[in-house]
């Protein structure tokens, strides 16, 4: 059987984002149809050697917007390929916006176990991760996990890009202050935290829920592999409800992305 040029193209489009590197004349405003976007280093490389992308083979890119102007999302096809990739424009489409916002907040566990939570959390939809360093977390010097989230954030625009989300999440590192700061001072919204030993399961939350005005934003807040010390949790109930996950108990770099997944499913938003 031999195959014309025309039915070996690729169908699927894989996804690029501006706000990873690209060179983007999009920084200020979305760029206009027709234009050659080149491609970030790391996203050029991934067009090469993992795609094998050819010239005429589609993409697509989104331009993350700004204070002035919103997101958007470009049907593209690959330019030239060489050492930068390049991408021309082709149509503007509407960008899918997720009906809420979701934060999970990690409690710090090994370092290397923070790559799984951010790459299957960012698979399943959770817009910003924070990561708390907590009473049953190993001893990480200061310097160690700044470079970690350099590392996380690599792992979350790649994660982004193959799960064609809308946007590249956050991640940070934060201290109890910062973290409260933000789960009180932003939003009106739901905050749980996973306890396994809590009456009220997440199901049965979330079934609640679903009954009422949906929540714009959700804060799911996750222990370390040691749990949460009694202390913590006195801090954290002042901030939301404990829930369990079920009858389960997950390793902690599964029960945030689990988590996670539930919340969008339950509340209608996957």
């Amino acid at each position: 059987m031999t195959f014309s040029a025309e039915n070996t193209k690729r169908r699927f489009r894989p996804r690029f984002f501006l706000e990873t590197g690209g060179t983007a004349p999009a920084a200020v405003s979305p760029p206009a149809v027709g234009e050659l976007i080149t491609l970030s280093d790391e996203d050029s490389r991934y067009s090469r050697t993992v795609l094998r992308a050819r010239p005429g083979d589609p993409c697509e890119v989104v331009f993350a917007g700004s204070e002035a102007s919103r997101a958007a999302l470009f049907d593209c096809s690959f330019s030239e390929i060489s050492q930068r990739v390049a991408v021309r424009l082709e149509r503007r489409r509407e960008l899918p916006t997720a009906a809420l916002h979701l934060t999970l907040v990690q409690g710090l566990p090994q370092p290397k176990l923070l790559d799984e939570v951010v790459e299957k959390g960012t698979e399943v939809g959770v817009d910003r991760f924070l990561i708390l360093p907590a009473g049953g977390s190993p001893p990480v010097p200061q310097e160690r996990l700044e470079q970690r989230m350099e590392r996380l954030l690599r792992v979350a625009a790649a994660a982004a890009r193959q799960s064609k989300q809308s946007a590249v999440p956050e991640v940070a590192a934060v201290s109890w202050e910062e973290m409260r700061a933000l789960a009180t001072g932003e939003w009106t919204g739901l905050c749980l935290i996973l306890e396994p030993a809590a009456q009220v399961s997440m199901k049965e939350r979330l079934e609640a829920e679903a009954t009422l005005a949906k929540p714009e934003r959700v804060f799911l807040v996750v222990g370390p592999e040691g749990g949460w010390t009694e202390a913590e949790l006195e801090r954290l109930a002042g901030l939301g409800e404990l829930v369990s996950l079920g009858r389960r108990i997950l390793r902690t770099e599964t029960a945030g992305p689990v988590a996670a997944a539930v919340v969008r499913f339950a509340l209608m938003d996957w």
